[in-house]
This record gives C-alpha cells, structure tokens and sequence, in this order.
C-alpha cells in the first residue's frame, strides 16, 4: 500500500498522451509502468445568450442570459421584435449595445446579422473584451460591388491582414454569420471568421493576431457596435441581430 502525492498536468489539447509512473523504494529499488491517458476539453460553459424572445420598443431590455443591455447612441433607434434585435441608423450614426454584467478575459462570440442595405459605408463589430475606451473585436466592413471584408482589431487597429468573404456579394436582407474568439493574456489572441448562413462554417480561423497591450490584459465586456459613415451609399440603415452566443 502507498499513499502520498497524486500527480496533476494540465494539456493545452485534447488527445491520447503516455504516462510514465517510477517508483523507487528505501534500498534503491526501481520499477515503471507506462500507460495511455485520454485527456477531453471541458465543456464551454455559455456565459451570455440573447433570443430576443420578447417585444420592446425603445432598447433592447435584458437579455435570456447575461443581464441587461446598456445602450449608446440613443435608446430609440433599438428595439425587439420578431426574434431580433433591430438598430436603426443615419449618416454619422454610432450606435453600442454592451452586456456590462458580463466580465470575461476568454470568450468566443458567435452572432447572425443582417442589414438592409449594401455598397460602402457601413461596418458591423463584435466586441470581443473591452476595458474602459480600449477593445478587441472583428468588424465586418461592408464595401462596393457587395464586397464584405473581415477585420480583427486592438481599438481601430487592425492586427492582422484583412480578409474578404469569399463567394459573398452581398444583399439586402442577406444573412452572415460572425464568430470571434478572443483568449488569453499578455498575449491575448484574437481570431475570427465570418461566412454566409446557411453555408459550411469554415473548418479555420480566417484572420488572427496578437496582442499584448497593458490595460487589456484583463477581463473585460462584450457586445457590438454599428456604424454608418457620413460617406455611405444609402441615408439609413436598419439592422437585425438575430443569434448572439458566448461561451468561454
């Protein structure tokens, strides 16, 4: 019989790993056992949801899980109904939805949207971890011709190459799926991609990098923000959220 230490090892992925036990007694004796262990990735544990399952006129309310939303740029251009959540904009218009109960330094968002317009001007960002002013997110900036370009950004810096959609040209009413993931400290990490609903979601992140700036290495909210620039193609824009997901 024995009793004593039990030896504990985290793995940074799941697989099949070998063990090697030795043991050695009081006079010098040794003997060794080796034997395969399974190691499996703890469930994701979702830390906010929103089915928008619900009517409000004038904000966004609370959402399924994760508390309410705290809105920026005018509670009136937000509302709930057939299962989204809407924003409407102009020209110039910012407008912010954040889960301020939710803190999290590890987070991966997955969220469905639509707009009904196209052409240049207009983006769409998923906040991945803010603190204070500064953030990390994916944007989708939409462009002519339909183009739709991912981003991943520290604040309005982008910190990898941008990428464009490919097959999407988009339209009115058109749905995209975005996901992002945002882990880790000193570096965090920041990847996302983004593909037409409905379609295959792609089997790879299609833009990451990193980060490592002092006041974002720590937890931090999530929501989204839009924005249509003074130099967009259309007057107004409307929006719908219709899935927004986190788990960590």
């Amino acid at each position: 019989t024995a009793s004593g230490a039990t030896a504990s090892h985290p793995y940074a992925s799941a697989g099949t790993y070998t063990v090697k036990l030795t043991v050695t007694d009081n006079r010098g004796g040794t003997d060794s056992v080796t034997k395969q262990v399974s190691v499996t990735a703890p469930a994701a544990e979702t830390i906010a949801q929103d089915l928008f399952d619900r009517t409000v006129t004038g904000g966004w309310g609370t959402a399924t899980l994760g508390g309410p939303w705290t809105l920026q740029g005018g509670n009136a251009a937000f509302s709930v109904a057939g299962s989204a959540g809407q924003v409407s904009l102009k020209k110039g218009d910012t407008r912010t939805s954040r889960l301020q109960s939710v803190s999290t330094t590890s987070a991966e968002i997955t969220a469905e949207m639509s707009a009904d317009r196209t052409g240049a001007g207009f983006s769409w960002t998923l906040i991945g971890r803010q603190v204070s002013t500064d953030l990390y997110s994916a944007r989708l900036k939409f462009e002519a011709n339909g183009v739709v370009r991912l981003y991943v950004l520290r604040g309005e810096t982008a910190l990898a190459n941008s990428f464009v959609l490919p097959g999407v040209v988009y339209a009115p009413g058109d749905r995209l799926t975005i996901k992002l993931r945002v882990t880790g400290t000193s570096p965090t990490t920041v990847s996302a991609k983004a593909w037409r609903s409905g379609t295959t979601e792609p089997a790879t992140w299609q833009v990451s990098g990193t980060d490592s700036t002092a006041t974002l290495q720590q937890a931090g909210t999530i929501g989204l923000t839009q924005y249509l620039s003074t130099a967009s193609t259309t007057d107004t824009a409307a929006t719908r959220l219709l899935t927004y997901i986190v788990t960590r």
